[in-house]
């Protein structure tokens, strides 16, 4: 069976909006996995503890290579706490659009083997 160009081009083209009419006829999620207390618990704690050892590891930068510093230690360690801080609110900001993200596809069946 042959089919011109023109044939294609309309199948294509009702296709195109078959899936189009789906995706806009999809629900968007009322609420994420990742709003439940036990979700934010652990991803508060996963970000906390990556933060702390980031923290940890920078204010020891410090003392190991104290030459490599332009500022003093009590001026890098504000620094260090301030980026430890804007760390935190990533980290948080990352895994929770990640598991919504993913939540999200699972529900439109992209995860489907069909």
């Amino acid at each position: 069976m042959k089919i011109t160009k023109k044939q294609l081009r309309r199948i294509i083209k009702e296709e195109r909006a078959r899936l189009e009419k789906q995706k806009t006829a999809r629900r968007p999620l009322k609420e994420s996995i990742a709003d439940m207390q036990d979700y934010q618990s652990l991803i508060e704690g996963f970000a906390d503890q990556l933060t702390a050892n980031f923290e940890e590891d920078m204010l020891g930068m410090y003392d190991d290579e104290p030459d490599m510093f332009n500022q003093q230690p009590d001026e890098w360690a504000q620094e260090v706490s301030a980026a430890s801080n804007a760390l935190v609110e990533r980290l948080t900001q990352a895994i929770n659009k990640a598991v919504g993200e993913l939540e999200a596809e699972l529900h439109d069946g992209q995860f489907s083997m069909r």
